[in-house]
């Protein structure tokens, strides 16, 4: 037998074929043979022993609009349905059926089509596939692509041989494919087979593009969480050489902690090399505390930032006295996540055109619903069983709206015994517990001890996998907050299928809609120092409230419709790109 530690691992030609999928804007993937072993860690942790599957199924799902895994054997589809749904990917197809018949009646475009069927050893296998490839020709087009798996070793009637040179599954198809105009992009364990369109050569001629990222990493503050999103995807991208430089911490109290993001972001961010000397970039992105709006010379700079208060004051800047250059400076760009936000640079004297909104992401990979039994699990170990939790996310700033939250559940509960709210803090950087437990002593006596004996209060720092399981245990998302630049939580919330209520008018509204959120009505206000904010109306969020716990159907259709949408449109993925377009 091949001692399978001296191939490659998959996942490394699985990330150059998903790095030109992308950059051909690929839509359809089509893979032939499916799972064999469920995926019981984190996707991109290669290391594991049975990462010698490859999980393909889930790599697709994850880039794909449409993707089909077809395999003929029921228990691999079975393997890969298990696993495309405990990922949240409920539109993905595991579908049992003969490959070479699913390919001739396909009837769509495929723009990657992955063969990975007929184990080398049976018979006919490198035919086999020769016969697949044939049957998806009238499917495949100029930018298609294709990998073939295993094409590193070969069956010689008794044991299996590592080949030299192109082999395996591969050996009759490649050479066909060139003569029809594809090209070998690179080879080993499996090659990878691309036609080379006029761009490609043009990229191949051109030097990347340079990006240096300027921020926190391993902290959970929210600008750190965009920031990995964001660098993550960047690094993903074809074309681009990213450099990154750390930022002191705003705070001398914070540390770095590991588990914040996911392994694959977090490997991302550690292997992320400083700029050498003589390195210039073509383009900074800054993510940190105060603002820094000082231009790069020979840089387009690129400022991420939020105004909650609809107000830029000169504490929130390193530099106050270059906002006046700044704000005639075109190669300066304010990278902010709503029109809410927006407001607050426009207000600033900001130029709209140099005000530029990008909703936030969240990894679905990550964020998504669990299936009832998985679930349950995670509900009995956090002691939830038999209640209905209410869950709220956040530093408990004054901004957060905890007093109508409070008073809200104070509310429901004298109705609905079962009713038990969990707020999530963070006391390592914003002593969450002691403003929470301020707001609690501000209740009527009555009402205090009616949240007290309800309140779960979490303040230690979780990682990212312990913060979605969070989400998925809640029964309901509540958040009806006063001012927000975005309120990630929100969009974590829809990700993982919870039903939401949150304030109407402000940033959230931007993602959220009726049919997976109800919206609190709420009053625009400007306070004495000049700052915008929202103020819930409190009968509402009640009622909103209630009335998610009452109305079963929504709270169903919204485990499926939240996903969805989150899917569809705020993956970092869909951030990063849009941000190229900046670029």
């Amino acid at each position: 037998m091949i001692d399978q530690d001296k191939r490659d691992r998959p996942y490394k030609t699985i990330k150059k074929t998903l790095e030109l999928f992308h950059d051909r804007q690929g839509h359809t993937i089509v893979e032939i043979g499916s799972m064999r072993q469920p995926l019981l860690h984190d996707l991109d942790d290669s290391s594991q022993p049975c990462c010698n599957d490859g999980h393909s199924s889930i790599h697709w799902a994850r880039a794909a609009k449409k993707f089909f895994s077809v395999d003929i054997n029921p228990d691999c589809t079975a393997i890969t349905q298990q696993s495309l749904q405990a990922f949240g990917y409920l539109d993905a197809h595991a579908l049992t059926a003969d490959g070479l018949q699913f390919l001739t009646n396909f009837g769509e475009t495929i723009d990657l089509l992955y063969l990975d069927a007929w184990d080398v050893g049976t018979t006919e296998y490198s035919e086999r596939h020769l016969d697949a490839y044939r049957a998806a020709k009238p499917w495949l087009h100029e930018k298609s692509i294709i990998l073939i798996d295993d094409t590193d070793i070969e069956w010689n009637g008794r044991e299996y041989v590592i080949t030299n040179g192109l082999g395996g599954k591969g050996k009759l198809l490649v050479s066909e494919a060139v003569s029809d105009g594809f090209q070998v992009v690179s080879q080993g364990r499996q090659v990878l087979l691309a036609r080379l369109t006029e761009s490609d050569r043009t990229e191949k001629t051109s030097k990347p593009r340079r990006v240096l990222v300027e921020g926190w990493r391993f902290v959970p503050h929210s600008y750190a969480l965009v920031m990995s999103g964001i660098v993550s995807e960047l690094c993903y991208k074809a074309g681009l050489d990213v450099r990154f430089m750390d930022r002191p911490y705003f705070r001398s109290h914070w540390k770095a902690v590991n588990g914040t993001c996911s392994n694959f972001t977090e490997k991302a961010l550690t292997n992320l090399a400083n700029p050498e000397p003589g390195w210039e970039p073509n383009y900074v992105l800054r993510l940190d505390f105060p603002r820094r709006l000082t231009p790069v010379d020979g840089a387009k700079t690129i400022v991420f930032g939020t105004t909650e208060l609809g107000q830029l004051l000169p504490q929130q800047l390193a530099d106050p006295g270059y906002l006046d250059k700044v704000r005639l400076d075109q190669s300066v760009t304010v990278l902010t996540p709503s029109m809410w936000s927006r407001r607050g640079f426009i207000e600033a004297g900001f130029s709209s055109d140099q005000v530029v909104v990008i909703p936030l992401g969240v990894e679905p990979e990550l964020f998504f619903p669990l299936p009832d039994e998985e679930r349950n699990k995670i509900r009995k170990k956090l002691g939830w069983e038999g209640k209905y939790v209410v869950l709220n996310i956040g530093g408990a700033s004054g901004n957060k709206g905890i007093p109508v939250l409070l008073n809200t559940i104070a509310q429901i509960a004298k109705k609905n015994p079962h009713v038990y709210v969990c707020l999530k803090g963070l006391d390592s950087l914003y002593g969450s517990e002691k403003s929470i437990l301020q707001n609690l002593d501000a209740l009527q006596e009555d009402d205090r001890e009616i949240v007290k004996s309800r309140l779960i209060y979490l303040g230690e720092t979780l990682s990212i996998r312990e913060m979605a399981s969070l989400y998925q245990a809640a029964d309901q998302y509540f958040s009806p907050y006063h001012a927000e630049g975005f309120n990630m939580p929100v969009l974590e919330a829809a990700a993982c299928g919870l039903p939401i209520v949150c304030t109407g008018g402000g940033s959230t509204d931007d993602f959220v809609d009726g049919r997976f959120a109800r919206r609190i009505e709420s009053h625009l206000k400007r306070g004495p120092e000049g700052k915008w904010y929202l103020e819930p109306d409190l009968s509402d969020a009640v009622s909103a409230v209630q009335g998610l716990i009452d109305d079963k159907e929504f709270s169903k259709s919204a485990r499926e419709i939240g996903p969805k949408v989150v899917r569809s449109s705020y993956s970092w993925s869909h951030v990063v790109d849009k941000l190229l377009d900046i670029f």
